[in-house]
């Protein structure tokens, strides 16, 4: 999944520069639109001027009479054909017209100028297969990573911070179970699904959620325990009752001590739809508090794991690690 995440980063910035190049060549096209009766032989881009029906050419610098010969060819019929069309639907109506053809395993695209006037057309040409090339590879990228996350039951958004318009991916639609076609994608509207579906009694709204996960915080709810557990076959909170030395309340001063296990009740509880599982992981915060942490669920036989469909509590298992000591506060 990582992989395919990379691939297509890497794909949609060779896709930028590639873009920024075509911007460029667009630009020397005008450039060379504006001189519209200097037709000079070293420009490296195809020039050609043809009479307004398309059919006979009146001027074509090199590169512009390649193309031409390859339009003359028998095997290009068919291409020529739309090459025609083109040039007499822009002398037509009167419009300055772009259009994209395959030239001798080239992908060509022309710049169409009529001049109604003097009953003739300028064509400019530049070629811009490995733009294409790239933005087929960015489309099969962007495949695998669909039919990835597709098998991995995952879903992905992109959040356009200057527009604030938001693009979810076809399996996060399905993840939420909502249709693409009746809910518009949206920051709040995300929020709103986490918040009011689920993710229950999320505290502190936007700050918490972040565009691939969700930060959860520690209720004052603690239990000093004699070792660490996990809760395969009941509630978490069933196992407490036989193992937790003292419960603890956190919304006083308390201090974490040395190699001691504690259990703390998150504030967050989750009731997921059938098709969505999760994980848990630490925040780099309690590698620099130098403690130990991780999740325990109900009915759950792994550490960090959040099982298709859970619905119920989470629990934070913290153990300090160090020769110091932490306030909970610090937590």
């Amino acid at each position: 999944m990582e992989k395919e995440t990379k691939a297509r980063k890497d794909a949609e910035l060779t896709l930028k520069k590639k873009s920024n190049e075509l911007y460029s060549v667009n630009k020397r096209l005008t450039e060379v639109i504006k001189s519209t009766n200097l037709f000079p032989e070293e420009n490296p881009y195809a020039v050609m001027r043809f009479a307004a029906h398309g059919r006979v050419l009146m001027y074509s610098n090199k590169p512009g009479q390649d193309i031409i010969s390859f339009l003359d060819k028998s095997s290009s019929k068919v291409i020529k054909e739309q090459f025609k069309k083109e040039l007499i639907f822009s002398f037509k109506e009167a419009i300055n017209h772009q259009f994209d053809m395959q030239i001798d395993h080239k992908t060509i695209r022309f710049s169409v100028v009529p001049f109604q006037s003097k009953g003739y057309t300028n064509i400019y040409a530049a070629d811009i297969s490995d733009i294409k090339a790239t933005e087929v590879r960015l489309q099969n990228i962007t495949s695998a990573l669909k039919e990835a996350q597709k098998v991995a039951r995952m879903g992905s958004w992109e959040l356009d911070v200057t527009s604030n318009k938001m693009t979810w991916s076809e399996e996060l639609f399905q993840l939420f179970q909502v249709d693409s076609k009746q809910f518009t994608p949206s920051y709040e509207n995300y929020i709103n699904l986490c918040k009011n579906g689920s993710i229950i009694n999320i505290t502190n709204n936007i700050n918490q959620i972040q565009p691939s996960s969700v930060d959860l915080s520690l209720s004052s709810e603690c239990y000093e325990i004699k070792a660490s557990f996990l809760s395969p076959k009941c509630k978490v909170r069933e196992k407490l009752k036989k193992i937790s030395l003292k419960k603890i309340n956190l919304k006083n001063s308390q201090i974490f001590k040395k190699n001691k296990t504690y259990i703390v009740k998150l504030n967050e509880k989750l009731k997921l739809k059938d098709s969505i599982f999760g994980h848990c992981n630490p925040k780099s915060s309690t590698g620099r508090l130098n403690i130990f942490c991780r999740t325990i669920l109900d009915n759950c036989d792994e550490y960090e794991k959040i099982p298709l469909g859970y619905k119920g509590e989470i629990f934070l298992e913290i153990t300090s690690i160090s020769g110091f000591e932490y306030s909970a506060s610090l937590l």
